[in-house]
């Protein structure tokens, strides 16, 4: 199996169809979909459950907050690649086809990241990542060494969120050390990127792969920053 797709899971039953029906519309079919409920108290479970699809495995937990749900999710997944899917967002069409090109075009690579859109209340989007102004015009995709210049140059221009990116399974089976932080409910993926930029052969697109978006309720992005100093304390150590 090409794809493993972890969608953690906690009071999202107004969006969590579409979601995964973004995941069922791929032009690439070769995936399984691994949903960690994470104590949801709506109907999200419901949603889930009306799906009559053999590729999503459902598995619940007590609420532990979207970093454990990951977690587990990795433990699950039996695919060569792992992606992360927000339960409020959506993957383009051709997402999982674009990511199976970049593993074939850059084999060596371990994580492979893409930009994305953000989406805002009205459902107008833009390219989250300014690749011209940050790397060049002509630029479309590569291995990247400058991981974090690009992460720095201006905000929101991480070279990718939670949604867009990939990451090969049997390295993070190697690495148990390299997961989601517990407990951390805001940039808890910047953390866990930014131990894969340190450690792994990175790839970077100016494709965007899947839309963000802002105005969603109870959405963790949302509120207030748990251990602000956390990614910095992290990297300090780290480097």
């Amino acid at each position: 199996m090409r794809f493993s797709v972890v969608i953690p899971l906690y009071n999202k039953e107004k969006y969590v169809k579409d979601t995964i029906n973004s995941l069922l519309e791929q032009t690439f079919d070769d995936f399984e979909i691994i949903v960690i409920d994470d104590g949801s108290k709506d109907s999200s479970l419901e949603m889930v459950e009306s799906i009559n699809d053999d590729r999503i495995k459902l598995h619940r937990q007590k609420n532990a907050g979207v970093s454990v749900a990951r977690n587990v999710g990795i433990e699950h997944a039996r695919g060569d690649y792992i992606l992360f899917l927000d339960a409020d967002d959506k993957y383009l069409p051709d997402a999982l086809e674009y990511f199976d090109y970049l593993i074939s075009k850059y084999s060596q690579a371990q994580f492979y990241c893409c930009n994305y859109y953000k989406v805002d209340g009205c459902g107008n989007r833009k390219e989250a990542i300014n690749v011209n102004a940050i790397l060049s015009s002509s630029f479309q995709d590569g291995v990247v060494n400058n991981f974090f210049y690009i992460a720095s140059y201006h905000p929101g221009s991480f070279p990718c969120n939670v949604s867009s990116f990939c990451i090969r399974n049997d390295y993070l089976k190697q690495h148990p050390d390299i997961r989601f932080p517990a407990g951390v409910t805001h940039t808890e993926d910047v953390s866990f990127c930014s131990q894969l930029a340190i450690n792994c052969v990175t790839v970077f697109s100016r494709k965007c792969v899947h839309e963000y978006f802002l105005d969603v309720e109870n959405n963790s992005r949302n509120l207030k920053p748990t251990k602000s100093r956390y990614v910095i304390t992290l990297l300090d150590s780290l480097i």
